[in-house]
């Protein structure tokens, strides 16, 4: 087993996420990390939640948050319900689901590696979770942080989601993977709102 300690909270980590045995905290003063924390304790989103680096961090420094990390693996989804556990979390729900804009089918992953991507291609047996049935089982989120390797364009493109941000001035964090979703991101305004994008 593989254990890195972060902000005083240990994660165990898979092989496919070895690179952050070499990071140190620093990173976490990024704004993406700290620019939630503004909002104080409410509902937050982690989407494309990993072994939970992100959902801990809020979870522990945020205890009265409700915290819902996505993951469309399997195992990263119970490496971040693991982690949560072990540093004795209870207010963060794991979903193990794909995080799309509408309804469909797809065959997750086996490893737990964060750049996962959304397979639809071929036949699945999952079916993912879309935003507005997320909303109605864990609330509104006040942040919402997506992480989806170039799966955020989709997000971005869509008019219904990207309204729904606004209306519900819910805080985006979105890694953009692609040219195209950094001028999608531009043009929705969100470097303007407050909201932040960086990338990889």
């Amino acid at each position: 087993m593989i254990f890195k300690s972060f902000f005083g909270c240990k994660f165990r980590l898979g092989l496919e996420n070895l690179h952050y045995l070499f990071l140190n905290e620093d990173f976490l003063t990024e704004p993406e990390y700290t620019l939630p924390l503004s909002r104080g304790e409410g509902i937050f989103w982690d989407v494309g939640c990993s072994f939970g680096l992100w959902s801990v961090f809020w979870g522990r420094n945020l205890p009265g948050a409700k915290v819902t990390a996505f993951d469309l693996s399997p195992r990263a989804a119970k490496f971040c319900e693991k982690n949560a556990k072990r540093n004795g979390l209870t207010n963060i729900d794991v979903v193990p689901k794909a995080f799309t804009v509408g309804v469909t089918r797809y065959r997750p992953p086996w490893s737990g590696h964060q750049e996962n991507k959304l397979d639809t291609k071929r036949a699945g047996t999952e079916v993912s979770a879309d935003w507005r049935w997320a909303a109605k089982l864990f609330g509104i989120p006040s942040v919402l942080k997506m992480d989806i390797e170039g799966g955020e364009e989709e997000f971005l493109a869509s008019e219904g989601f990207m309204n729904w941000i606004r209306t519900n001035d819910i805080l985006f964090l979105v890694e953009t993977h692609t040219a195209r979703a950094e001028s999608l991101a531009l043009a929705a305004g969100l470097h303007k709102r407050g909201n932040h994008c960086w990338k990889p």
